[in-house]
């Protein structure tokens, strides 16, 4: 990851949002006068093009409101954009993979009156991948600074990292891109200052004086790679304009699997949150990766739940069946007596509904001895004869030879200095089998 450039003693105001490296190693620099673009070579006859699509086809709505220029305003624009989609079954992929993401950001976009190319920031920043980030660096899907985070009134902490909330962040980004361009009056003067600093940019100006309507990327003495990240940008939003140019489909993606934000009244154990919601407890931490713990902290956070359309749905019903402060503090259990969750019920005041919802199991099924449940704390210490404490062991991994605190750090979209608090790590040296947790105590 790329270090911003902070003048320390700049207002807060003055901060770059991410940081100017890219998240991978960037690949050899295009030509800097390249030849002039190839003639496009005679083609059979082809069939009648298809209907252009309707206005509410996603794809079509954000080429319509992209406001900067296009493929050919500029050589390198192409050369990015081909060096992007060089294997167009991996770029398909990657992209799928990131579009329900995508989507709503360009949802948040819309909604913010941002130009479309700032929905594909997040692609250019880290893929859209919720990158942790290292001490001091840059973190999430926009790559935002920690004193940046800071300035735009993200929370931060062990429990909570609101640049890894994709809608906390979402939210931030645009409303600095937004002020970026109320200061600038220029888009591109604005990718620039989220890159390398609103400070610099400023100074720039004063110095050269504002760029003109061309060229494309403003020639004004910013490094290579701030440069490059402009371009970067105009080239993905290029590959949107004109996928068959550069040999690609873009996926699409049906309403079932947009996601949707679920504002909550009280925090809830995602554990539960994840049984109401009918999905993987992992796929819902991987979509609010922002809450660092089992269970959402009490305060000093937003409490919210970003969730797949069909889920989203699932879970608002499930939601509302028992008063929202009491989905917050749930641990497993083992019966060890068989039982129905209607007997577990009747012991507190804990709907027989809820409690089926939290498990997936029928509230009058009979449940074995030894079947382990989720169950509200307090229900634990009303129904303590027939239940022992089952709590799920704590995730660990077990280093292998090559692997670095870094690296299991990223597999796992954990901090390295977490890693270290929890584990006792003064330093970075890792011994092989050296066994990790993965969570701090709740």
């Amino acid at each position: 990851m790329m270090r911003r450039l902070l003048a320390a003693a700049a207002p807060a105001a003055l901060l770059a949002a991410c940081a100017q490296a890219p998240v991978r190693a960037p690949a050899p620099q295009p030509p800097a006068t390249p030849a002039s673009p190839p003639q496009e070579v005679a083609r059979a006859p082809q069939a009648p093009a298809p209907p252009a699509p309707a206005a509410s086809d996603a794809w079509e709505r954000l080429r319509r409101s992209f406001v900067m220029d296009g493929c050919d305003a500029d050589p390198d624009i192409a050369a990015w954009a081909r060096r992007y989609a060089a294997a167009p079954d991996r770029f398909e992929a990657q992209l799928g993979a990131a579009l329900p993401l995508l989507r709503y950001v360009q949802a948040q976009a819309e909604a913010a009156d941002v130009p479309g190319e700032f929905v594909l920031l997040p692609w250019v920043e880290s893929e859209y991948r919720a990158v942790p980030g290292a001490r001091g660096g840059p973190a999430g899907i926009w790559q935002i600074m920690p004193q940046t985070a800071r300035t735009l009134g993200l929370d931060l902490g062990r429990d909570y990292d609101g640049r890894l909330d994709v809608h906390a962040s979402t939210q931030a980004a645009l409303r600095l891109l937004r002020r970026y361009d109320d200061e600038f009056h220029d888009w591109r003067l604005a990718d620039m200052a989220f890159n390398v600093g609103e400070y610099r940019v400023k100074r720039l100006l004063d110095r050269h004086g504002a760029p003109g309507a061309s060229p494309a990327i403003p020639a004004l003495p910013v490094g290579r790679i701030t440069r490059e990240h402009l371009t970067r940008l105009l080239a993905m939003a290029c590959i949107v304009r004109e996928p068959a140019r550069f040999g690609v489909e873009l996926p699409r993606l049906d309403d079932g699997g947009r996601i949707v934000p679920v504002p909550l009244d009280a925090p809830i154990d995602l554990r539960v949150a994840a049984r109401l919601a009918g999905m993987p407890l992992e796929a819902l931490r991987a979509l609010n990766a922002g809450y660092r713990r089992t269970r959402m902290p009490a305060r000093g956070a937003p409490h919210h739940l970003l969730l797949p359309h069909d889920h989203a749905e699932r879970f608002r019903g499930a939601y509302a069946l028992m008063d929202a402060a009491r989905w917050s503090d749930w641990r497993e259990a083992r019966l060890r007596a068989p039982a129905t969750l209607q007997t577990l019920a009747a012991r507190g005041d804990v709907p027989a509904a809820a409690l089926a919802a939290a498990n997936a199991v029928d509230a009058d099924a009979p449940l074995s001895t030894g079947r382990t449940l989720l169950l509200p704390h307090a229900l634990l210490a009303q129904a303590g004869a027939q239940l022992a404490a089952a709590d799920a062991p704590t995730p660990t991994h077990t280093a292998q030879p090559g692997e670095s605190l870094w690296s299991i750090a990223r597999r796992y979209r954990v901090s390295v200095d977490d890693l270290r608090a929890w584990n006792g790590l003064a330093g970075d040296t890792l011994r092989p089998g050296r066994v990790l947790r993965l969570s701090a105590p709740d």
